[in-house]
């Protein structure tokens, strides 16, 4: 609530006569109804020293239960939003998933050709995540809580383990695409891939890499909406939901640190593959030995 400052100011009253004995130096007190006043309405109270300077008293004024009330009211709209906002977005996501599994991933496995099983063994997690965040979305919906769903993402720590597979082959699978693009038979792939877009959505313009980046974006979002949650949760009022909330928040961040560590080992790995695959054989070193070395730690010119 706002600190209020009431002064209140009074011309000087008529000096009173002073006694012919000079050498008493005291001074007068004014009575307090000519110098003082004290505000009834507010509590603030101003008055004259013995000097004739104002003194003035701050009051803060405590909040009423109506204010108290929507301010809890304010709190809950802002909670019901993150949630709803959440629900919202999820629906969408799932039916991304679906588009990405029937328009892309089946029918890639059989136009792959000799790549075949390599598609099938990384578009594998994209169909576990699928199977996936479907469950999760029916179980998002019967949340009727705060905690509630902040505890549906905590026992769902290990599925969401996923997410680190998903990454790791999403850059083995736009290597795939890239080779796969110099296909005289890709355009044709293409065409038919947005017309099973179209069966699902409007959203046949989108790629096939705007698609695939879903599940990474999607992985990063989920800590964004649990720290909304926390931020409006009073951990006074509601100590076991802000402690179900931060354990949650803890295992999302940290699918979020293995999918940053999996980026880094691959660019490792790609950066080693275009070291060697660069490097000229001779005797003190043949190619036979460097291509058992381990990840690149440092490169430079």
């Amino acid at each position: 609530m706002p600190t209020l400052t009431f002064m209140v100011a009074y011309s000087d009253p008529k000096p009173a006569e002073l006694p012919q004995r000079r050498e008493s130096h005291v001074c007068h007190t004014k009575q307090p109804s000519s110098t003082a006043q004290h505000d009834t309405h507010t509590g603030s109270h101003a008055s004259k020293n013995c000097n004739g300077t104002t003194t003035s008293v701050k009051v803060t004024e405590l909040p009423t239960l109506e204010e108290q009330q929507q301010d809890a009211i304010a709190v809950g709209s802002k909670r019901d939003y993150v949630l709803h906002e959440l629900l919202d977005t999820e629906r969408v996501y799932v039916k991304d998933l679906e588009i990405l599994v029937a328009a892309l991933a089946i029918p890639l496995c059989k136009y792959a050709g000799p790549w075949a099983a390599q598609a099938e063994q990384m578009l594998r997690p994209l169909q576990l995540l699928f199977s996936f965040q479907y469950r999760f979305l029916k179980s998002l919906h019967d949340c009727s809580s705060v905690s509630a769903t902040a505890q549906l993402f905590s026992i769902n720590a290990n599925q969401f383990e996923t997410y680190i597979d998903y990454c790791g082959a999403y850059h083995w699978l736009n290597d795939l695409l890239e080779r796969l693009r110099s296909d005289s038979e890709w355009p044709g792939f293409i065409n038919a891939f947005q017309e099973r877009v179209a069966l699902y959505s409007d959203k046949r313009r989108l790629s096939i890499g705007d698609f695939l980046i879903k599940p990474v974006q999607r992985i990063c979002k989920y800590p964004l909406f649990l720290r909304d949650l926390l931020k409006h949760t009073d951990v006074t009022e509601e100590p076991n939901t802000s402690k179900v909330l931060e354990h949650s928040l803890a295992l999302l961040r940290g699918i979020c640190d293995g999918v940053n560590q999996v980026q880094q080992r691959i660019d490792s790995l790609k950066l080693r593959h275009r070291l060697i695959s660069s490097y000229f054989d001779n005797p003190e070193l043949p190619l036979s030995v460097v291509s058992k070395l381990g990840e690149v730690v440092l490169s430079g010119p």
